[in-house]
């Protein structure tokens, strides 16, 4: 009798002991990943921004690489406009695509031409333009400037390099971004054959040579040039790297003006701040000790 009554026990053990293997499969496929439509993230001069050299090209910034073909006079356009607002003369000009990670594009004033004095223009960038991802900008885009009564022939400046050190808790570095900043907005593709050297006096430490297809562009900063150097052997400090921009002539601004002048900067690899109580025996002034 007593087994008799074990037995249903067991049947309800051995069921639920079943239940802990079985998963239930989720045959629903992973849902297709969304593709953004590309975005103008910004225009360059910005929208109402005075006193515009008369000599500088406007760039429109994507947030993803373009579709050159659909860069067209009639999909990109720059306009000048009358003091009622209401006529608008088409400004003559071409156009440059430059892709790298964002869509980068550049008019183009013939050679000798420029802006009028004291007057309004817009940018206007339609519907029609399409991102290499095939997606479409959804809405035009409309930006402003007022000219001054200037040229621009001041070659751009170099502001800093940073980071001027780097630490972190782990002592070491596997990646840092660097930026050479610069006082005023570049032509991407000035950048192009531009080659930023990273070395060491350590000859464990094998250069890195970073080239214009290396760097980051960020429609944020058209002012900045920026390089996210990886390496393969974690960095450990102490250390100190050499930064050197070679062929920096080839920098211009947006005005065609080039820079002239070197780029070199040295980033020190420090070891970690660590808190006198992490060492293995610290006694404070107050008398408290942090020995382990």
């Amino acid at each position: 009798m007593k087994g008799i009554r074990l037995l249903p026990l067991a049947v309800v053990v051995l069921f639920c002991c079943s239940n802990l293997f079985h998963h239930d499969i989720d045959s629903t496929p992973d849902p297709e990943p969304v593709i953004p439509a590309p975005v103008v993230d910004s225009i360059v001069p910005g929208n109402g921004e005075n006193d515009v050299s008369l000599n500088r090209n406007p760039v429109v910034y994507f947030s993803c690489e373009m579709d050159a073909t659909t860069i067209t006079g009639e999909t990109v356009i720059l306009e000048k406009i009358d003091e009622t607002g209401l006529i608008r003369e088409r400004v003559q000009c071409s156009l440059t695509v430059y892709n790298n990670g964002i869509g980068v594009v550049m008019f183009h004033l013939p050679e000798g031409i420029f802006f009028d004095a004291q007057k309004k223009y817009c940018v206007t960038v339609r519907r029609g333009v399409r991102g290499i991802n095939g997606k479409i900008l959804e809405d035009d885009f409309h930006s402003s400037f007022y000219t001054g009564g200037t040229l621009d022939f001041e070659p751009p400046m170099l502001d800093h390099v940073s980071p001027e050190y780097v630490v972190n808790a782990e002592n070491s570095l596997n990646s840092f971004e660097i930026r050479i900043n610069f006082n005023e907005a570049l032509k991407s593709e000035s950048l192009r054959d531009i080659e930023i050297v990273l070395s060491n006096s350590n000859p464990d430490f094998n250069t890195k040579i970073f080239t214009g297809d290396s760097m980051i562009h960020d429609s944020r900063w058209p002012n900045i040039i920026v390089v996210r150097a990886d390496f393969d052997q974690p960095l450990v400090p102490p250390g100190e790297y050499h930064v050197e921009l070679n062929r920096p002539s080839d920098i211009e601004d947006l005005a065609g003006n080039s820079f002239s002048g070197t780029v070199e900067a040295t980033i020190s690899h420090f070891v970690s701040y660590k808190h006198p109580c992490d060492s293995p025996c610290f006694v404070s002034d107050q008398g408290t000790s942090c020995c382990q």
